[in-house]
């Protein structure tokens, strides 16, 4: 029997699926009205439709006709969605089975909400048909994207043009929108398009099973121009949901000279305050220069599992793996620890990693 979003389908398609609280909370977020109508361009299981099914339903309008969604593998509508739209007594014909890239908007109504879940392919196999499909339709909005760009970052331009005037979007994002090179074009193209953008991170992972942070992005007013960012770090995902019940403006205020300033990047902007002005203070400061100043600095290396490939002093003894097989290297972290055998801290991957003790060339077993 076929198996729905095995490890192979979700390096294809990048998916991996948002939990029910997260898709409850975006959808309540951005499905305002009765006569709203949402579309998830990327409807994986149908956690979001299901959302929206039922926030529409809450608000006395019609969810057969308001809920939409797109999804690439018919597996996953065979196995998951069609059982779940004849529950929900949502049409088949509400669920396109296609690559997002193929759809055009002009061809649709336009929706006032659009929530989901982007799939992350990183560029190594986002290539082929579909990443040129999906730079050419970033081109027609006037957005050009460099060569090193995941999917996400086209999918999530794209699915901009769906929405209607003063419409919202709310999506599920990857660490790398506050600091990626790649990501610099669509967060600009963001703040020319929607006249409100907050942006929530959390201690807590929303994906615990995955080496990747991810973020929440909220923007409203499509068709406006925002003046700024709002951004805020959040324990877990109730903070963010006690902060959205007030219906008002929260975080950080990050205006777009600030952002401007610090080329397009939002990653220094969720650092707590006291450690962000060390980090203003030393960045200005003549006496003090950049690591790429002394170095070249690249991705060095992809080991495919780095649990496997990264190891403590205590793994490596263990295994008997012999010291020329062995390497420090510098290691982009998921957490916060501290190992009292060497004195060194790993920090929390979105600001930047920590240190491996050691790393494998390759792995030898006995």
């Amino acid at each position: 029997m076929e198996q729905v979003a095995t490890q192979v389908d979700q390096k294809e398609f990048g998916a991996y699926y948002t939990s029910t609280r997260v898709a409850e909370l975006l959808v309540g977020w951005a499905v305002r009205n009765q006569e709203d109508c949402v579309l998830d361009p990327s409807c994986g299981e149908g956690v979001f439709l299901e959302a929206a099914v039922a926030r529409i339903a809450a608000l006395k309008g019609q969810p057969l006709s308001q809920v939409y969604g797109i999804e690439i593998d018919p597996k996953v509508l065979r196995q998951r969605l069609a059982p779940l739209l004849r529950r929900l007594l949502i049409p088949d014909e509400n669920v396109c089975i296609s690559d997002f890239f193929d759809v055009r908007a002009s061809d649709h109504p336009r929706f006032q909400a659009v929530v989901g879940n982007p799939p992350f392919i990183r560029y190594q196999t986002f290539k082929g048909p579909s990443r040129e499909k999906a730079l050419q339709l970033v081109r027609a909005l006037g957005v050009v994207l460099p060569e090193l760009a995941s999917s996400w970052a086209a999918f999530l331009l794209h699915a901009t043009e769906f929405l209607d005037v003063g419409g919202r979007l709310a999506m599920v994002v990857p660490a790398e929108f506050t600091h990626a090179g790649y990501a610099r074009p669509v967060v600009q193209y963001f703040a020319r398009k929607f006249a409100q953008i907050h942006l929530a991170s959390f201690s807590d992972r929303l994906f615990p099973e995955l080496n990747e942070d991810t973020l929440l992005l909220l923007a409203e007013g499509f068709g406006g121009e925002c003046r700024d960012f709002r951004i805020k770090r959040f324990q877990g995902i109730g903070d963010l949901e006690s902060a959205l019940e007030l219906r008002k403006r929260f975080g950080s205020r990050v205006g777009l000279t600030k952002l401007h300033d610090t080329n397009g990047r939002l990653r220094n902007h969720f650092l707590p305050r006291d450690l962000k002005a060390l980090y203003d203070f030393l960045a200005a400061d003549s006496r003090v220069c950049r690591l790429g100043e002394l170095a070249r600095v690249g991705i060095g290396y992809v080991t495919g599992n780095n649990q496997f490939f990264h190891l403590s002093k205590n793994e490596a003894r263990q295994l008997e793996i012999p010291s020329l097989y062995l390497k420090r290297s510098l290691l982009r972290s998921g957490s916060s620890r501290f190992d009292p055998q060497s004195g060194l801290v790993q920090f929390d991957g979105l600001f930047g990693g920590g240190l491996s003790l050691l790393s494998r060339a390759f792995r030898v077993r006995n």
